[in-house]
């Protein structure tokens, strides 16, 4: 037999091995398929859970972080409205405080010299300073009812926030639960198809494993131009004659060749 033909031979010995040729049965590949497909749907599966186990995990940090931030946002809220109320009272004393001094400067105006004088002028530096010390009030007052409100807008932005953290983690413990499940669901169908096929899962990986390089290797051969006494040819001996020789030990030698010549 020419070396060509030898060539075509092994190639389609390989494609029908392979399950290259749409004729051939090959129900041990579909196996091996089988258990490739529910291995990695299983590792999906484990990953997802994983996920969102860690996920679920940080949901809970950030609930906690949610909780003591709504917390604090209340407390300064309520600090702010008790320095409020505080500034207030300080401004209603002042007030009075004006008042006396005014009263102080009238009575100065109706007491005799140098006595009225002295009081008089001790009454306007009292009200000058009450009316600065009452703006300056006023204005910190303003100052803190715009925090108030800025702490009571943050303290319901961080409500929703905590709403939504609640939420994520009953999402979170519902997408585990389910691939939880699903887990269990792919581990029956695990144990279905080994009772069913009789396959072993490791052997069957194997099996898909070697498929796909010869599937491979089908593929770079065909594409090679290899002639005898080649380079290309001489490199690849060594492989080529321990595929030929594992093959011969699964293919019967009677499998014929698809010879484009119309040889055999």
């Amino acid at each position: 037999m020419s070396a060509p033909r030898t060539r075509r031979r092994w190639l389609e010995v390989l494609r029908r091995t392979t399950g290259l040729d749409a004729q051939a049965p090959r129900p041990a590949l579909d196996d091996a398929a089988l258990f490739a497909a529910l291995e990695r749907a299983t590792a999906a599966t484990l990953d997802v859970e994983r996920h969102a186990e860690r996920a679920g995990a940080a949901s809970t940090r950030q609930r906690t972080h949610a909780d003591a931030a709504v917390e604090r946002a209340g407390e300064v809220g309520a600090r702010l409205d008790r320095a409020s109320v505080g500034l207030r009272r300080a401004i209603e004393v002042l007030d009075r405080l004006g008042v006396v001094a005014l009263n102080a400067g009238l009575e100065g105006a109706r007491t005799p010299e140098p006595h009225g004088r002295a009081l008089g002028l001790v009454a306007d530096e009292v009200r000058a300073l009450v009316a600065r010390g009452v703006e300056a009030l006023r204005d910190a007052t303003e100052t803190l009812t715009e925090a108030a409100s800025s702490a009571a807008s943050v303290g319901e932005r961080l409500g929703r926030v905590q709403t939504e953290v609640t939420d994520v983690g009953a999402s979170t413990t519902s997408v585990k639960s389910s691939a939880h499940d699903a887990s269990s669901a792919l581990a029956d169908v695990d144990a279905r198809l080994r009772k069913a096929t009789g396959l072993d899962p490791e052997r069957a990986r194997r099996l898909a494993a070697a498929n796909e390089h010869a599937k491979g290797l089908v593929e770079a051969l065909s594409a090679l131009e290899l002639s005898e006494g080649s380079d290309i040819a001489r490199s690849l001996a060594p492989v080529l004659s321990r595929v030929r020789a594992i093959v011969s030990e699964v293919v019967p030698s009677d499998v014929p060749d698809s010879d484009p010549e119309g040889g055999t």
